[in-house]
Formats: C-alpha cells, structure tokens, sequence
C-alpha cells in the first residue's frame, strides 16, 4: 500500500511538472508571437527622449533685425535639433507672459537666425534659450553691432573686434566706404577668429551691394541672402599667412572692408 501511494504521488509529481512545462513553453511562444507582431494601431505613436542636454557652453543671441534674432555659438552635438528664442523684460515683474517681449523657434544651425514678432531690441533684455527642450546657458548683446567677433571652435572663448576708422565718399552722396577693424583678444592662448559684418548697420550711409576684402586675407565663411535684413557676411582670416587668423593676448589682426553701392566684390556681390 505505502509502495502505491508513493507511486501516485511520484506520477501526480511528474504530472504537475509536466504542466508547468508546458505552460511555459506556451507563455514563450506567446511572448515571442507578440514580439514579433508590428506596432499597429490608430494614434499609436514612437517618442524618443533626450537623455542630456547637447549644449553645455553659452550662446550668444543678438538682434538680426526688427523681428529677428540670430544666436551664434550652438555646438555641432545640437544642430538640426529644435532650438527656442524668448526674451522678456526684467522691469516687468507683474506675469511671464507680460514681460515677454519676442518669441521664435527655428532648427538649430551653428548660427541660426530666428524669426518672431516685432520687437525693440533693449540692451536690458534677458534670454532663455532651449535646444530640443533642455534649457541652455545664454546671453543677450543687444543689437546686430557693424562688426562682431566670435571664436567659433570655441564658444566659451571671446574676442573683440574694434572699428577704428571708417572712410566714405561718392558725390552726391556717398557710394563707397573704406573700413578698417583690429580683432584682438584677452585670451592667453590663441583663439581663432570669426567676425560677422553688418552691412544694414543704420551708422553706414547705405547698404552696400557689393563687399570688397582690402586686405588681401580673409575668406567668406558665410552670407545672407541679398534679400535679407539684416545683410550680414560671415569672414574669418586665412591660415596662409602664419597667424594671421588667430589672436590672443598682446597679438591682434588687422582688417579692411570696401562697401559699394554698385558693382561688385570678391566677399559679396548684391544685384
């Protein structure tokens, strides 16, 4: 009798275990059918998110025209990412939504112009900037200046570029002008240097058509449209002539521009 049972009770045994090993081997297969059905269904949807912001050092925005921004300084990790401009008034202190005085979104580039609502461009207006959702450290320079100096390989880095003098004549009124521009840094160490030209400065007597390199040295990196506002040429210095594109503390460079109303010129040429 006790031998009976014990069989019984070996066969209930190896049944159950039976059944469990059946059951599993059904839930894997169910598990690998489902794994290989596709994603299908009305309003189903992918979404992706960004585990760490793709920028750490600052970009600069400055206004490109009365209802435009331009940020300079974004890092390759962000470009063609989504990237957001809004600037608000700090004396305004009643809602964000009061103080808010231009909002714009664009695909970010290294230098990205960013269109929004008219706006007046004060030297007291505070930035926030996001690139695909993840705010950014930035800083606001107020209005598009005639010449603008940038470290492109390094945004944490700076440089200046200084107008010392500009000419102008034409009869009856002025149809060239002659610039000269010294790019200087404080930076112990070499930086290389990029400069933006605002050709729609208000301060030059007229928007040139055509932009002439007189020193002999420097390469077109970049160019609006002729159709746009402002109108700005990207030049940087070339490395042919030793250090001439590099400025640091103690060593500068020195540069030329010709505008003219008419004709044409080696950096820009403007029907």
């Amino acid at each position: 009798m006790t031998r009976r049972r014990a069989v019984r009770r070996i066969a209930v045994t190896l049944s159950g275990a039976a059944v469990l090993a059946v059951t599993l081997v059904l839930l894997a297969a169910q598990v690998a059918s489902a794994a290989g059905l596709p994603l299908t269904g009305a309003g189903a949807r992918a979404w992706a998110a960004t585990a760490q912001r793709c920028q750490e050092a600052p970009v600069t925005v400055t206004a490109a025209s009365g209802t435009a921004v331009r940020v300079t300084g974004v890092q390759a990790a962000c470009v063609g990412r989504p990237l957001v401009v809004t600037l608000y008034d700090p004396a305004v202190t009643s809602s964000a939504a009061q103080s808010r005085r231009f909002a714009g979104q664009a695909t970010a580039a290294a230098t990205t112009t960013v269109a929004g609502g008219a706006f007046t461009p004060a030297a007291a207006l505070v930035p926030r900037v996001t690139v695909d959702g993840w705010l950014v450290p930035s800083t606001w320079s107020g209005p598009q200046p005639f010449v603008r100096c940038t470290v492109p390989d390094d945004p944490a880095a700076s440089c200046t570029a200084t107008l010392v003098n500009r000419q102008q004549w034409g009869y009856p009124t002025p149809t060239t002008w002659l610039a000269n521009v010294v790019v200087s840094s404080t930076s112990p160490t070499p930086v290389t240097w990029q400069v933006d030209v605002d050709l729609s400065d208000p301060e030059l007597p007229f928007l040139a058509r055509a932009l002439t390199d007189g020193t002999g040295g420097l390469v077109r990196v970049a160019a609006s449209a002729c159709g746009d506002a402002p109108r700005v040429v990207t030049v940087r210095g070339t490395t042919a002539w030793g250090s001439f594109h590099q400025v640091q503390d103690g060593r500068t460079s020195s540069i030329q521009l010709r505008g003219d109303l008419t004709g044409s010129g080696g950096l820009l040429t403007c029907p």
